[in-house]
């Protein structure tokens, strides 16, 4: 039993099953949805393209095209320059330190093998 809500319960909705007409699909009434889903896509595409003929088919007049050059103003500039600033001084903040210590690692081995070979 299809329980409906009131409003939808009038002569005019009636729902009925589809009927399977042969002459209508290419399909039997039994095919399975992955296989009419693997029969609509395709199967191998063809990667031969000529553009010679696609011009003889349109023959237009003359190729255009547009391209968008985005203009830079001064703040955009400006806070790209402190952007990149900032983002240097980070970086140096970090690796300063280390650095610092390997060269001070290096030069105290070094002063230690010279001061062995004397």
């Amino acid at each position: 039993m299809i329980y409906l809500p009131t409003s939808l319960q009038s002569s005019s909705l009636r729902i009925q099953p589809l009927v399977y007409d042969p002459a209508l699909s290419r399909f039997p009434s039994k095919t399975s949805i992955s296989m009419i889903i693997k029969e609509l896509m395709v199967d191998q595409w063809n990667p031969s393209s000529s553009h010679e003929y696609f011009y003889e088919a349109c023959a237009p007049i003359y190729c255009s095209y547009s391209q968008r050059i985005r203009k830079e103003n001064f703040i955009r500039v400006v806070i790209m320059l402190v952007s990149m600033i900032g983002g240097i001084v980070a970086s140096l903040r970090i690796l300063t330190p280390h650095f610092v210590k390997f060269v001070l690692k290096f030069l105290t081995m070094f002063k230690k093998t010279s001061e062995q070979g004397n």
